[in-house]
Parts: C-alpha cells; structure tokens; sequence
C-alpha cells in the first residue's frame, strides 16, 4: 500500500492497533513460557493467534481499501445454495455466542445468478459478524428478497437486524469519509461500503426501532440459467460419495464450524481434535477413513502430528491414512515440510466449499502407496 495517500490520522490510529496487539501478544507469550497448567498455557496460545490473526486482518483490510483494481470472478453461481451455505455457518458461530440466527429467503430469489460466490458470502459474513458482536440475546434475522429490474437482470437486497445497543453513531458516519482515513474501529464495514459501491449497489445502515441495527444491501446480478447442469458436466456422472468416517484437527472453533457446514449435507460423520497430539491419540484410537490436519495448532502442530502418525502406522505395518494438510501456510511450505512428513494433499485456506468437498471425494477414492518417510 502506497502509504503517501494514507492520512497522518489513520496511520497514528494504525500505530496504536499495532502497540496495543503486540501488548497483548507479549503479554500472553510472557504468561504462556511461565505456565505450568497445559491447558491454561494452551490458551494463553490461542489468543496470541487470535490476535496475530486480527493484525493480519487490518492490514488486508487496509490493502484492499487502498486498492483501485482488486479482481473479482464472475461466474455462474447456485445462488440459493450459497446462501444457505452461508447461514448455516453463521448460525453455528451466533450459537457460540448464545444467539439464534432466523434466515429467510423469498421465492422470487433466483436459483443461480452470475457473480463472485466467494465474495458476497465474505461481505455477507462481515455484516452478520458485526451483527452478532453487537447484538442483544433476541434473534438475529437474515431477509433476502429480490426483484427482477430487467428479463436477463435481478437486484437482490439484504437485510440483517439484531436487538442490541446499536452500531456506534461514529462507526456509521466513518462510512462518509475518505477512503484513505477510516477509523479501524468498523473498517470491516468500510470494505463492505466499498465493495458496494464498486458493484453498484447501495448500503444503508440505521438504527432499528426501538434498538438495534438495521443494516439494507441490494446488489445487482445477472442472471445465469442451467448452472446445475452445467456443474453436472463438469463433475461427470460419478455416484454419490459414500458417508466417511473423519477426523477434523482444528484449534478454530470458527474454522471447524465452516468445514462442519461444507461437509453437512454429504452425511460423513466428524470427529474433532484440537490439537496434533490429540489428533495421533484419537487416530491410535479410533477408526478413521480420512483426516483433515490443521498445521498451526497449539500443543503440537499438524507437520508434527502427522509425522508420528506415519512413524506409528510403520511400526505396525497399517495402511497409510489419507492426511489432508488445511492451512494458511504457503502452498510451497506445505509442500516442502508436509510432503517431508508423509502427508497425503494440501488444501491452502481459504478454501471454498467445493475445494473441500473434492479434496475428500479424491483421497477417499486414491489409495496412498506406501512410502518411506524422509526427515522433516
């Protein structure tokens, strides 16, 4: 980012962002090296991510805002079924928080249209995570309806409502100013406003009556016809993948929600590890057809659970379990360290759905040869 264009406000409030989350970073790295308890030193790791992870967050954030020629897909897309996607993930991460999520969708939403897939539900789920941040014990509601503005043409409008205090008086106003000096405090909502304006549409944000937020999105999208089949030839005429017994190893509850919601609707049964050495106890343990390894995990990371899950199949002459690697690492690192290690295939978050779906079909259909381990 060219930060000539960036006011002397905005970098001060950057600077204070940066200060405060190495405090905390620090301070949790300091707590986690003297404590004894593994589970009170396993926390004190996952906020040192959590905040690592807003750090990288912000600046992304600031990156695309500062951005004039971001590329987007269009693509023919099953709109219906993106969007339920989404609300069912977001109402597993509200029922974290003890909030219900209703979802409605009108009749007059079409089935496919021609657009960014990945894209709205990101801008979706920013809207729905401020929701939820802000939101009182009664439900959040998710309404999308939508009229055709011409035969090949349809707007479709979002409407997300809570029952808290409200979003802040000077969040919203923030949205006014110049892009190059936005608050950090709501910047999610100002990539948001962004992205919205750059596809056309228009975004309103108000309080509700008598709390509350009432956030309104419509967005313009042409429509697409034969999606369905479409995909159908793409993916041939293969039967209906059998029902997998998984092993998920993931320290996110956010990141096991998603992949839960990717895999719901195929029927294969999950089971979760939270950590590498939880992850080679249970597969000791259990019987599992595949295994999705998160790589950065507290305790003990994915390269390192999975090389002693290879070293124990060895010594007792067992098939090699098919080892997904899911992480944020490059793809070259994984392929570097984990192909070191034995593992089976990479998957590079973020991941959509249907990259996760066919990692799964594949290596639960290819046999793993046998090879030897070379030294991470």
């Amino acid at each position: 980012m060219d930060t000539r264009n960036i006011s002397a406000e905005c970098l001060s409030r950057l600077g204070n962002e940066v200060r405060q989350t190495t405090h905390h970073l620090t301070g949790w790295m300091e707590l986690a090296a003297g404590e004894s308890d593994p589970d009170a030193r396993s926390q004190y790791i996952n906020d040192c991510r959590d905040a690592a992870d807003r750090l990288v967050r912000v600046a992304e954030d600031l990156e695309e805002l500062a951005s004039s020629d971001r590329a987007t897909a269009s693509e023919p897309f099953l709109f219906k079924e993106s969007m339920t996607e989404l609300s069912d993930l977001m109402a597993d991460i509200a029922g974290q928080h003890g909030i219900s999520l209703q979802t409605s969708i009108a009749p007059a939403v079409p089935a496919s249209v021609v657009g960014d897939a990945s894209l709205l539900q990101d801008t979706l789920r920013r809207l729905i995570d401020n929701a939820i941040r802000f939101s009182g014990s009664e439900p959040l509601k998710l309404s999308i309806a939508a009229v055709s503005t011409e035969s090949e043409n349809v707007r479709v409008t979002f409407e997300i409502s809570d029952s808290g205090p409200g979003i802040p008086d000077e969040v919203v106003s923030d949205l006014n100013v110049p892009v190059n000096a936005p608050r950090l405090q709501g910047l999610g909502l100002r990539v948001v406003a962004k992205r919205v304006a750059e596809s056309g549409g228009t975004l309103s944000i108000r309080r509700g009556a008598p709390r509350g937020t009432l956030i309104e999105m419509s967005l313009p999208f042409p429509l697409a016809t034969n999606v369905r089949a479409r995909e159908q030839a793409l993916n041939g005429d293969r039967p209906a993948a059998t029902p997998l017994n998984m092993l998920v190893a993931e320290d996110s509850d956010d990141s096991y929600c998603l992949l839960e919601s990717f895999t719901k609707s195929s029927g294969h049964r999950i089971s979760r590890a939270s950590n590498g050495a939880e992850a080679v106890e249970m597969i000791k343990r259990g019987s599992y057809d595949l295994v999705l390894m998160d790589v950065n995990m507290p305790t003990m990371d994915g390269y390192t659970a999975t090389k002693l899950i290879r070293q124990w199949e060895t010594e007792r002459a067992r098939t090699r379990l098919p080892i997904v690697l899911l992480s944020a690492d490059a793809l070259e690192k994984q392929m570097r360290v984990g192909g070191a290690v034995g593992c089976s295939g990479y998957l590079t978050k973020p991941a959509t759905k249907a990259q996760v779906l066919a990692a799964i079909d594949y290596y639960s259909q290819h046999s793993i040869p046998l090879a030897p381990h070379s030294p991470a």
